[in-house]
């Protein structure tokens, strides 16, 4: 794909499931400044797959000739490019624009590829609603990428990232009350409630440190910790950070 952190820091990369298949996301987060004063209002939604779709997904070929097409559209398009999710077997790529031509130029480009299965919608959005609610990383998302962060940190530092151990994490809230009726809900949801913290110089002074068993691969502690996000925004509350103990690989502990 064209994304490349080095020449596009505004571009953030994470990982996300999209109708029960893992995928990766990147997002244009620059795009956010541009409302709510933008013209671009008309949605560009480009999805690419196989002809003949296999279970191994779409082959190094055909991934080739969609970067050509994301490449073309990003050229000739006179529009912003919002985001792309990868997966297996699919592409999408997301564009904004003022102009109806960039839909019939699209739609050129890609009746001029034969090698893979391509089609495009146009709609209207004049508030983004896709870029906000699919794109654009709310807590739960922009926490996996902390995630991965955090998991290389420690894999760097000799850790046997597979090997279980106890992780904690560290939840605040506004408010005792709110804090008490989250620990119910987060019994419930699997989580053994721990020590209780009083945190007054925080914007959310009230915070429960919970715990569980988990090792640490990405996609199990992108699974704890979105559980946990979802469960404290019902409540006003937010993950502030998650810790474990570190386990040396030849560790008995493992």
């Amino acid at each position: 794909m064209v994304f490349d952190e080095r020449k596009m820091p505004q571009w953030l990369e994470y990982d996300w499931i999209l109708n029960s298949v893992p995928s990766k996301y990147r997002v244009n987060t620059e795009l956010d400044s541009m409302l709510p004063n933008t013209v671009k209002q008309i949605l560009l939604f480009v999805k690419c797959g196989s002809k003949d779709p296999r279970d191994d997904g779409l082959t190094l070929r055909e991934r080739r000739r969609i970067e050509a097409l994301e490449r073309k559209s990003v050229k000739q398009l006179d529009a912003v490019y919002a985001g792309i999710i990868s997966s297996d077997r699919e592409v999408r790529m997301y564009f904004y624009t003022d102009k109806e031509r960039d839909f019939e130029l699209l739609r050129e480009i890609l009746d001029k590829e034969n090698g893979i299965d391509c089609t495009c919608k146009r709609i209207y959005e004049p508030q983004w609603q896709t870029y906000y609610t699919l794109l654009y990383p709310d807590a739960a998302k922009y926490q996996t990428v902390r995630n991965k962060t955090l998991i290389d940190n420690i894999s760097k530092r000799g850790d046997n990232t597979s090997a279980p151990r106890r992780i904690n994490l560290h939840m605040h809230f506004p408010t005792e009350p709110l804090r008490l009726l989250f620990q119910e809900e987060a019994r419930l949801a699997g989580f053994v409630i721990g020590d209780a913290v009083y945190a007054p110089e925080r914007d959310l002074p009230y915070g429960v440190v919970l715990h569980r068993i988990s090792t640490l691969r990405k996609g199990d502690i992108d699974s704890l910790t979105t559980r946990a996000i979802r469960v404290a925004e019902r409540f006003r509350g937010a993950l502030v950070q998650w810790d474990c103990l570190l386990i040396q690989k030849g560790s008995p502990l493992k």
